[in-house]
């Protein structure tokens, strides 16, 4: 027999102590008041439930348990209840409050109880059973008329064995502190600055090795050698030289692919002064320190409201999709290009940012520069994405601004900076390309499929056309579209890979596949008008010389659409 405490936890809700043992077994609840927990499981029931869970006599009852009690629990053999529950989660006590959207946003799939993961890994060794102790309902228990609107949640796993389990550190953010020495270069909501740590702690991997690129973390840097950082103003304030500021180093300590940039997260010497009062209610990065308030192009608040309350319809729209934002500037210069070979003004796009790589657009040096120059004509941030000139919730509402707010003659749609990915099949941020073809589908818009290609990827996954793009577009987008191959000149040095992209591709496109397929001519012209990008053309750290293949199937897609654009 073991004694457990059980220490008072945050979260709102009665402190429910459920317990269980084999028949015969009396399991005590130790409480404060008059009225203790009668849990006693009858051993005529086991035959009928197959378990010896027990049924709790009184809901009410049970609910009484003192915060901090102490249980007698003896160590039994459970019988397996096949069936997974998906069970109300526990009512309020009396005189708490308790929000069930709040409970029902915050739902996630742990595979046990997350109290019950301990350390780094632990092994658990049976999940098929509830952990009454931690107040998980036993199977069959009558749903109380106070929990009938109560929010849903996984009670527990059940039919699988011994499974290995870990949870995150002490802390999920490396910080440091330190003084801006340096102002740099700045550009649209963003700026750099050179910024001396204030202690003796180093930066194990600053603005160097890049995870999945084979370039490993540099050693510390030395205390005094200042850091490379980004401030977003917006977020923090104006910061000058002098300033104090708290610094987010975890992705330069892993040596992940962020710009090699430490990111401000707060003044320390100042507050900022508040914001000017202004229209908009849209919380974006929503429940994080930083969560912004926009003004969303379709707020009641906004001019475009009445525009886009009912609105439905792209009519048309041509629409590409990418997986990566290094496709963006590719795609552009190949609707330009067709429009100058045939005599055609230069199309009108905008830029639907989803939220699945960096949330701010404020980081895109890309974005500022092609808004300075008038290749694009507005950038549309969705989903938790803000920073654009216009904000909206969903696609499909970025979708409807970019073509009745800003009247664009097309409409490309991809992740920010950032790309994630796991190297699995479906554990990577450009899933979202297939969504963004629904979207654009259901929408009556012209959906367009951009390929994801390299001809020198060290991956071989991503060699050719990338298995990126085979899932998002052959698995997640159930909606017709074009799919965009381009062609490379017979006997060019291309040539090899294009025979190779045009074989992996016949699986998307009929009669396999539900797409259309349509080919494009790669040809030195169309090289040469990527050439003349207002910005160095870069893809996972390749340029324009060392992989062409990757903008070349950009820019067709850019031709195509800008072919197909209702005139």
């Amino acid at each position: 027999m073991s004694v457990h405490r059980v220490e008072e936890r945050s979260e709102c809700g009665p402190r429910r102590r459920d317990t269980w043992g084999e028949p015969g077994d009396e399991v005590a609840g130790l409480g404060a008041g008059a009225d203790r927990a009668k849990l006693r499981q009858s051993a005529s029931r086991i035959g009928s439930q197959r378990s010896v869970l027990p049924e709790l006599r009184s809901q009410g009852e049970h609910a009484e348990l003192g915060r901090r009690e102490v249980y007698l629990r003896h160590r039994v053999r459970v019988l397996i209840d096949a069936i997974a529950d998906v069970v109300p989660m526990p009512p309020p006590r009396h005189g708490e409050y308790r929000d069930t959207q709040v409970a029902e946003s915050v739902l996630v799939p742990f595979e046990h109880p997350f109290e019950c993961v301990v350390g780094g890994g632990v092994a658990v060794a049976s999940d098929r059973a509830a952990d009454l102790l931690l107040r998980h309902p036993a199977p069959r228990v009558d749903q109380g008329d106070d929990e009938i609107e109560q929010p849903f949640g996984w009670r527990y796993r059940v039919g699988h064995g011994t499974t290995v389990v870990g949870r995150y550190g002490d802390a999920v953010i490396t910080w440091r502190a330190g003084t801006v020495v340096s102002v740099g270069r700045a550009w649209r909501g963003a700026v750099e600055l050179g910024v001396e740590l204030h202690d003796a702690q180093p930066v194990p991997g600053a603005g160097v090795g890049v995870h999945g690129s084979g370039r490993a973390p540099s050693e510390p840097r030395s205390v005094r050698a200042p850091v490379r950082a980004l401030a977003y103003p917006e977020l923090v304030g104006p910061i000058e030289v002098g300033a104090s500021v708290l610094l987010n180093v975890t992705a330069l300590d892993r040596g992940l692919g962020t710009g090699g940039y430490a990111l401000v997260a707060a003044r320390t010497d100042r507050v900022p002064d508040d914001p000017t009062p202004s229209p908009g209610h849209l919380v974006k990065a929503r429940y994080t320190p930083l969560q912004t308030m926009v003004l969303g192009v379709d707020d009641q608040e906004s001019d475009h409201h009445g525009l886009l309350c009912d609105a439905d319809d792209l009519a048309g729209l041509p629409v590409v999709v990418a997986d990566l934002h290094s496709a963006v500037p590719a795609i552009i210069a190949g609707a330009r290009y067709s429009a100058a070979s045939a005599g055609r003004p230069a199309p009108r796009i905008a830029y639907v940012m989803t939220d699945g790589g960096a949330l701010p657009a404020w980081f895109s040096r890309t974005v500022s520069t092609l808004r300075e120059t008038g290749w694009l004509a507005s950038c549309v941030t969705v989903g938790q994405a803000f920073g654009g000139d216009l904000e909206a919730v969903t696609v499909h509402m970025g979708l409807l601004a970019a073509h009745l707010v800003v009247g664009a003659d097309l409409v490309i749609v991809a992740q920010g900076p950032g790309n994630l990915g796991t190297g699995t099949r479906w554990g990577f941020s450009g899933v979202s390309a297939g969504e963004a073809l629904n979207a654009a589908a259901t929408l009556h818009g012209r959906p367009i499929a951009s390929l994801r290609v390299s001809g020198v990827d060290a991956r071989a996954r991503h060699r050719g056309v990338s298995h990126h793009s085979l899932t998002a577009f052959g698995r997640v987008a159930l909606a017709p579209a074009d799919v965009v191959v381009p062609e490379f000149p017979p006997g060019s040095p291309l040539a090899a890979l294009g025979d190779t992209i045009t074989a992996q591709s016949a699986a998307l496109g009929a009669p396999v596949g539900r797409h259309h397929l349509v080919r494009v001519d790669a040809g030195p012209d169309l090289l040469a008008a990527l050439a003349e990008t207002p910005i160095p053309l870069s893809t996972m750290g390749r340029g324009l010389d060392v992989d062409p293949a990757a903008f070349l199937a950009a820019a067709v897609a850019g031709v195509h659409a800008e072919s197909v654009v209702d005139r």
